[in-house]
């Protein structure tokens, strides 16, 4: 379907009718999403946060609504309290009248998301970005392996049915594995600390894969470039790599040869998984199915981010692995509270 809002709009918005970006969130979703400062402008005048449009555009004031004010909440950022439930976040959505709402909570719900878009359409929100921003939901063997996936997926449906009924515009983007969080946390089975790697296959199996800042950079160009990616599914990964290359890069940045050990296939860690989340540990058992998508090629998962990569339409090049390992093994060394919970 053809978008309702016409050619130009990104330049008319800023232009003539200075509005707002929303986005829904924890404070740290929101405040990870906007670290990026070669993305988001801090205004002199008032503090502000404003998302970087066009040369010589008023770029959009950042607002974010979120559960509860909390430490990592951005304090260049608009922040704007709501239980969430239809009445409140209408409200605020009503007051606030954004051109944009983006959503970035975590939960795979179909009703939590469902309730967020039909908010927005209540308040006169023209348009409203899907929380992707990892694995492929239109890929019905990840449905499988991940039930949020299929959630997720269905919450495309739904919003294909609103775009259809011309209620509103909207986007979703996958970006594959959040590779330098996988890093630092260990759920990749990279451990910084020990040096040690677990690979469930040979290891030479492509992914794709994006960093923090990259899913800042592509929400950049998604609102720099709507009419290009309006109604639309797309595929903007950082890179596309194997674990055998993460392997090779951190030894070269760190200067070590590391443990390896290498699992048969993706059977192992999907049955590992399983054990986990019966013996009740859902997060952990989740973190080895997410895994398991990297390495079962039976999935294709890497082919749709290759054959339709959107990257040349939002105006990006793509991420350098050594550069996301460097500030992957450089957040590790810094954080405050070490764990190995995930391998």
């Amino acid at each position: 379907m053809p978008s309702r809002l016409p050619l130009g709009f990104a330049e008319m918005i800023e232009k003539k009718q200075h509005r707002a970006m929303v986005i829904l969130a924890y404070g740290f979703a929101a405040m990870k999403l906007i670290e990026n400062d070669s993305v988001w402008n801090r205004d002199e005048r008032d503090g502000c946060l404003r998302a970087r449009t066009t040369n010589g555009g008023n770029p959009r004031k950042v607002h974010q609504i979120i559960p509860r004010r909390s430490l990592t909440t951005n304090y260049y950022v608009a922040s704007h309290i709501s239980d969430f439930t239809e009445s409140s976040l209408t409200d605020v959505l009503s007051n606030l009248k954004p051109d944009l709402v983006i959503s970035t909570f975590a939960s795979g719900s179909y009703d939590t998301q469902k309730r967020f878009v039909d908010c927005a359409v209540k308040a006169g929100v023209p348009r409203f970005v899907a929380p992707e921003f990892g694995q492929d939901t239109q890929n019905p063997g990840i449905h499988e392996r991940l039930p949020p996936a299929k959630e997720r997926g269905r919450f495309i449906d739904y919003l294909r049915k609103l775009s259809g009924e011309g209620c509103i515009d909207w986007t979703a983007v996958a970006s594959g594995y959040l590779l330098d969080y996988g890093l630092e946390s260990g759920n990749l089975g990279f451990n910084i600390k020990w040096q040690s790697a677990t690979m469930h296959g040979p290891g030479n199996e492509k992914f794709a894969a994006s960093s923090v800042r990259w899913i800042g950079q592509v929400m950049l160009g998604v609102i720099i470039h709507w009419n290009e990616v309006c109604d639309q599914y797309i595929y903007a990964c950082g890179m596309v790599t194997t674990a055998n290359e993460i392997l090779a890069t951190l030894q070269r940045c760190t200067g070590q040869t590391w443990e390896v050990g290498r699992a048969t296939d993706d059977e192992d860690c999907i049955r590992e998984a399983e054990r986990r989340i019966e013996r009740g540990f859902l997060d952990a058992g989740m973190f080895l199915m997410e895994r398991s998508v990297l390495y079962d090629v039976t999935l294709d998962a890497v082919r749709p981010f290759i054959e339709k990569d959107a990257k040349k339409a939002l105006g990006l090049e793509g991420e350098d692995l050594e550069d996301v390992v460097k500030k992957a093994l450089y957040g590790y060394t810094h954080r405050d509270n070490e764990c190995d919970c995930g391998n």
